[in-house]
Parts: C-alpha cells; sequence; structure tokens
C-alpha cells in the first residue's frame, strides 16, 4: 500500500503544471524557496556572473600577495632611509673636500684656531641649543593657545610631543611636508577633536610661514651687503616668492575662488608641459585642497581673532630664534667677533634660498649656501647639528622612548589579563 501511495504522489508531481496546483503544505517552510533558486520569470546567470568560492589555494595566493607588497614597502623605507643617510654624509664629505682640499698646514691652524676659540666661548654654543630649544618653545605656545580657545583645554604635554614630532617628520621629508598629518594624528589619539587636530597644525604652520615672511622682507629691505653673492640672493627671491604663494593664494581663493582655480590650473598645465609635473588635473585638485584646507584651518581658528594675532607674533619671534643659532655659532668659532643684524640677515637669505629645494632638510643646498657666505666648514657643520641634525636626534628618542612606554603598557595589561581569575 504504502509503494502505491508513493507512486500515486510521484505521478501528481510530475503533472504539476502551475501555481495554482500545488498541494498545500501543512509546514508553511517547507514551500519555501531555496536560496540561489531561479524562478520561472528570471534569467539563469551566465558562468561569468556566477561568483565561485574562494578556494584555500585563492586565499594562500592573496595573503601571499600581501605579505610581498608589505615586504616591499619595508625594502623601499629602508633604502630610502639608507639612501637619505648617504646623501648628507655625501654632503658633508663634498663641502669638507672643498675645505680640506688647498694647504693642508693651513686647514689644520684653521681647525685648531676654531677649537681654541670654541673652548674660550663655549657659552655662546649654549646660547645656540637655547635658540633651538626656542624654536620648539613658541611652536608649543601657539598650538596651547589654539586648543585651549577651541577646546577649553590647553593639552600641554600632546603639543609638546607632537611639535617634537613634527619637527622631526619634518626634516626627513622633502619640502617638510610630513609634519603636519602626523601632528594631527597624535593630537586626536590624545583627547583633541579630530576637527581641531586637524585644523591646529595647518594654522600653525601658515603662520609660521608668514613670520618668515615677515622677517624675510624685512632683512631684504634693511641689508643689501655685499657679503650675499647674486646667485644666493636671486634664489632667495625666489624662495620668498614661492612662501608667498600660499598666503596670496588662500586671500584669492577666499575672494575669487574661480579665477584663483583658473590660475592655478593654467600654471600647473605650464608645469606639465614641461614635465615638472606628471598629471595636471590629479596635481591641480590637490594643490586647491591643500589651499582650502588652509583657508577652512585659519577659518576655524580666526574664532578667535587674538589667537590670530598672538600665534603671528610668536611665528615672528620662533623664526629669529631659529635664525639666531648662526650668529651664537659664529661668535663661538671666532673668538666672539660678530655682528649680530648682519649674520642673522645672511641667514635669512640662506634660508630663503634654499626653502623650495625638494630634498629633506634642504639637504645640499644648505650646506653648500652657509658655505658660499661665511666659507668654512667647521661652523657650517656645527650649525647643521643645531638647526637639523638636533630634530631629528629629539625626533628618534620621542619616537623610542613612546614605543618603549606603549610596550611596557601593552606587557602590563598582558600581565593584569592573565592575572584575572
Amino acid at each position: 500500500m504504502d509503494e502505491e501511495r508513493s507512486a500515486e504522489e510521484l505521478k501528481k508531481k510530475s503533472e504539476y503544471s502551475g501555481p495554482n496546483d500545488f498541494p498545500v503544505a501543512e509546514d508553511v517552510s517547507a514551500l519555501q524557496p531555496e536560496e540561489n533558486v531561479v524562478s520561472a520569470d528570471q534569467k539563469a546567470p551566465s558562468e561569468e556572473e556566477v561568483s565561485l568560492p574562494v578556494s584555500a589555494l585563492d586565499l594562500d595566493d592573496e595573503i601571499n600577495h600581501k605579505h610581498t607588497n608589505n615586504a616591499k614597502k619595508s625594502r623601499k623605507k629602508t633604502w630610502s632611509f639608507l639612501l637619505f643617510i648617504a646623501a648628507n654624509v655625501i654632503v658633508i664629505a663634498i663641502t669638507a673636500m672643498f675645505e680640506f682640499g688647498g694647504n693642508k698646514a693651513n686647514d689644520g691652524s684653521k681647525l685648531s684656531d676654531i677649537a681654541a676659540s670654541i673652548s674660550k666661548n663655549w657659552y655662546y654654543l649654549l646660547g645656540a641649543f637655547g635658540c633651538f630649544l626656542g624654536i620648539y618653545f613658541f611652536q608649543v605656545l601657539k598650538v596651547t593657545r589654539m586648543l585651549r580657545v577651541t577646546t577649553g583645554k590647553s593639552h600641554v604635554r600632546a603639543t609638546i610631543n607632537s611639535v617634537i614630532l613634527g619637527k622631526y617628520y619634518d626634516n626627513i621629508t622633502p619640502l617638510a611636508i610630513g609634519g603636519q598629518p602626523f601632528q594631527a594624528y597624535y593630537l586626536s589619539q590624545n583627547d583633541v577633536p579630530v576637527g581641531v587636530a586637524t585644523a591646529a597644525p595647518i594654522a600653525q604652520l601658515f603662520l609660521g610661514t608668514l613670520g618668515f615672511i615677515t622677517i624675510a622682507i624685512a632683512a631684504f629691505i634693511f641689508y643689501s651687503g655685499e657679503a650675499i653673492s647674486p646667485v644666493i640672493r636671486v634664489c632667495a627671491y625666489i624662495g620668498l616668492g614661492i612662501n608667498s604663494l600660499t598666503p596670496i593664494a588662500i586671500v584669492f581663493l577666499s575672494v575669487l575662488p574661480n579665477l584663483t582655480t583658473s590660475i592655478v590650473s593654467f600654471f600647473i598645465k605650464i608645469f606639465a608641459k614641461l614635465h615638472i609635473v606628471k598629471d595636471a588635473a590629479v596635481t591641480t585638485k590637490k594643490a586647491i585642497g591643500t589651499i582650502n584646507d588652509y583657508r577652512t584651518s585659519l577659518g576655524f581658528m580666526s574664532r578667535s581673532k587674538s589667537t590670530i594675532i598672538i600665534g603671528y607674533l610668536l611665528s615672528i619671534l620662533e623664526k629669529i630664534s631659529e635664525m639666531s643659532i648662526t650668529f651664537f655659532v659664529i661668535m663661538a668659532c671666532f673668538n666672539g667677533q660678530g655682528n649680530y643684524l648682519q649674520i642673522t640677515a645672511l641667514t635669512i637669505f640662506i634660508y630663503a634660498a634654499t626653502s623650495f629645494i625638494p630634498t629633506p632638510g634642504t639637504a645640499g643646498a644648505a650646506e653648500g649656501s652657509f658655505y658660499i657666505v661665511f666659507g668654512s666648514f667647521w661652523p657650517m657643520f656645527i650649525w647643521r647639528l643645531f638647526s637639523y641634525y638636533s630634530y631629528l636626534l629629539f625626533g628618534l628618542i620621542f619616537i623610542i622612548a613612546n614605543g618603549a612606554r606603549r610596550a611596557a603598557a601593552r606587557k602590563k595589561e598582558g600581565q593584569q589579563t592573565n592575572n584575572v581569575p
């Protein structure tokens, strides 16, 4: 009987011609269509449209590909760092060859005279170190003021660390463009709102640029000494012009946005034809985006007019402190003989002339310009220790200490987790 009943049911199912003839089931879930079943009015997918499950072999290939890319990136960073070190060593070696390539006895007496002068006037080097610390000090004051106005808190410790980190990355990236992203990230990770953390470093950099433009214009107007070579003087004017482009573009973009975009696009197209930039459209978009970031950041900070004014004045003091390092180095190396205004003006010319050189820390151009202006290797070397390598040293110390602190914190958390019953 059971076999005959099963045969009849099978016959009925085979004679099914439409939804109205479908037998009613007591369990409604039994009638639900299965996934991936194509209905009568649907088009069956082609073989190309069917997404096959990823096999274990495909996953292995993907993982290996990621590991390969990571390894390539790691090797690229290592080679970049080694090339960076090699470039600095080569620059110093070439400058030393110019210094010691002539009369060896005379060069030896120069070194001995400088060493003797430093032994008597070593306290001037403390002045140079004080100017170096002053650069950090005035930047910290600017950023803490901005944070206090916008968040109600100064975030002093986070600001100090972010400034040290920013100066480090500024000096290991071309055109000093690496510091602001790391500063913004560090501040955002230390209880500073993301918007403020992004705006403060950009506004600080903009005000710093205005501060340098101010003292550079003053130096160009009031100092016309013959100690500046025509090449350095022309390069300084070009550098000041390039530094002035950002403030001018921000003002024009605020008043005449369409005209500013057209002007920027026009010049970038010219650079593309000269093969200075690769993709004109992408470069234009990035340039306008950067100018908009500056404008937005300044608008965010300008809620307090006094903050902008104080930040501008602190930027002038910061740049004067930076330019004054050379004076103290010269005084230490040459028996306390030197004119502050003259040496500082010459230093401003050097910074302006090398500001557009696309090497980390303007390596090569800075050493060469200093040597052309002051004509001595050892003062140049000591000046670079204070004005460049000290930023790298402070930054490395911070990165190593911060990494060790985080590792110790993770280890402590792991021990506490293991001790939980």
